[in-house]
């Protein structure tokens, strides 16, 4: 895309169709910037005095002075051309001088374009990977969110009761051994990664939370008795409501359909899902008031023997292609070493600026030999561990209240109607698609009539975002690829039909 043979990089990071580009430091002279002009968007970030005159002759330049901008100029920046390109992320372009003149400015700003992009990145593979499979699970999953969601009065209900927190990382196989040390003092908070160690090691979490789509209880968790409570956002597999405990919980997420839910009278409610797992355990726990909330196995980083996972984690050696995984990880700092490599960059940072905006009044131990450092974290070692609560709980009191009021507010009703009123107004594009039985080069219009539809736009919401890049591209698209599109629509249309129905016989009949 540029021509620069005689400028050296320090660092080029180029994505594949990247249409806009960071550049970080001085450069050699001002006609580099003419290799650039196949880019639409040039953002350069580079010291007032060395910012030649002559930079203003590129007019998709556009010079950002160290002298003129702060951390949060800087992240605006970021995310502003980072929307500019709804398909890949800006390529990265870093001088020799940045490691001469202003480092720490320059390691800032390169990772907050590492961060950001990673976040993006992953975001749209996500979409591309899951978008289907997680908009089937959401539309199944409406009854019961409507039945089940969280409700906003279980705030502060667990004050100053101790929780762990449990995630999957690799630390979690030296930290078990605190927790059966202590289990009946504090409550167990498990994410679906690290459910398999507990039961390997005879522990029964009383809280489980899972809210990705791919994650099915049967390879995630194996509990014979009862837990208290379940934690579930619309994206969870609907097998998660066959699930072994006393009640179940759905919270609030920031997709299309959880908007969609609150514009027609089901409002969001606090928390609301806004990271990974993890994050959201951390959130709910501030959230009821518990403290100290401790961390077990929230490593966000890799072993020195490569591992991410703890080794009961399912399909540990390939789960989630951990070698590619290990081969993108960026340096932060570690607990116990100055640095460590995460894999997870955005959720490590997402974490440590919640655990650092949390109320002073409230602990946060991170129990681990190993790990990425959260600054306002108290570091505790497994092998230097007390906690001086000898006192058993009570948890048969631990009873979290959904919303109650849903049904006899009227409101379901309405919702139903609704959903019904949007099918019919589309009735003759959906027939017209479920007449299809290969595809033909009439078939992306029909898709798109039906996707243009501002209720079906949300309702499909991840799929539709998947789908609508590909109509664009209809006549490039191989004949599998266009089959699996009609499909995957005709899935989907269908679907919402029979969850109308579902609708109907539970709530109306």
């Amino acid at each position: 895309m540029r021509d620069d043979s005689d400028c050296e990089w320090l660092l080029e990071q180029i994505y594949e169709n990247s249409l806009s580009c960071f550049i970080l430091g001085k450069i050699k002279d001002h006609a580099t910037l003419k290799g650039f002009s196949n880019y639409v968007h040039v953002v350069w970030f580079v010291e007032d005095y060395n910012l030649p005159k002559e930079s203003k002759l590129y007019k998709n330049v556009y010079p950002m002075t160290l002298e003129s901008i702060d951390v949060d100029k800087v992240e605006e920046i970021i995310k502003t051309l980072l929307k500019e390109d709804n398909h890949s992320v800006p390529a990265i372009y870093c001088s020799n001088s940045i490691t001469k003149i202003n480092p720490s400015a320059y390691n800032i700003i390169l990772q907050k374009i590492q961060i950001f992009s990673e976040k993006k990145l992953r975001a749209y593979n996500t979409i591309q990977s899951l978008g289907f499979l997680s908009q089937k699970n959401i539309i199944r999953n409406i009854g019961n969110f409507l039945e089940n969601q969280l409700s906003e009065k279980t705030k502060d209900f667990l004050q100053n009761k101790p929780i762990a927190i449990i995630g999957g990382g690799p630390s979690l196989d030296k930290s078990i051994e605190v927790l059966k040390s202590i289990h009946k003092k504090i409550i167990l908070f498990s994410t679906d990664t690290a459910c398999l160690h507990l039961a390997k090691s005879g522990l029964v979490p009383d809280f489980v939370i899972s809210i990705d789509p791919e994650k099915r209880p049967d390879d995630y968790a194996s509990f014979d008795v009862q837990i208290k409570s379940l934690f579930l956002s619309l994206k969870s597999p609907i097998s998660w409501m066959k699930f072994n405990t006393e009640k179940t919980h759905f919270i609030n997420g920031t997709n299309l359909v959880d908007q969609w839910l609150s514009e027609n009278g089901f409002k969001s409610n606090i928390p609301t899902i806004r990271g990974n797992v993890g994050i959201t355990a951390v959130e709910l726990a501030e959230f009821w008031g518990c403290n100290p909330i401790m961390l077990f196995g929230m490593d966000h980083c890799i072993s020195n023997s490569g591992k991410i996972y703890t080794s009961e984690c399912p399909n540990t050696d390939d789960f989630k292609n951990q070698h590619e995984l290990t081969k993108s990880a960026k340096t932060v700092i570690g607990n116990y070493s100055p640095s460590v490599k995460t894999h997870v960059l955005n959720d490590w940072e997402n974490l440590d600026k919640l655990i650092s905006n949390i109320s002073r009044k409230v602990e946060v131990w991170n129990v681990t030999d190993w790990g990425a450092k959260f600054v306002n974290a108290k570091l505790v070692h497994p092998d230097k561990f007390f906690f001086e609560n000898n006192a058993v709980l009570n948890k048969t009191k631990f009873k979290l209240q959904n919303i109650e009021n849903n049904n006899e507010s009227g409101y379901i009703c309405s919702l139903v109607q609704i959903i019904e009123d949007i099918l019919l107004k589309n009735k003759f594009h959906i027939d017209t698609l479920n007449s299809f039985k290969t595809c033909d080069n009439h078939l992306y219009s029909v898709i798109a009539k039906i996707l243009q539809d501002k209720d079906i736009f949300k309702l499909f919401g991840n799929f539709t975002l998947k789908t609508t890049p590909l109509l664009m591209k209809w006549s490039e698209l191989p004949q599998e690829k266009k089959d699996e599109i009609l499909f995957e629509t005709q899935s989907m249309t269908y679907l919402l039909q029979t969850t109308l129905k579902s609708l109907k016989n539970k709530f109306l009949l």
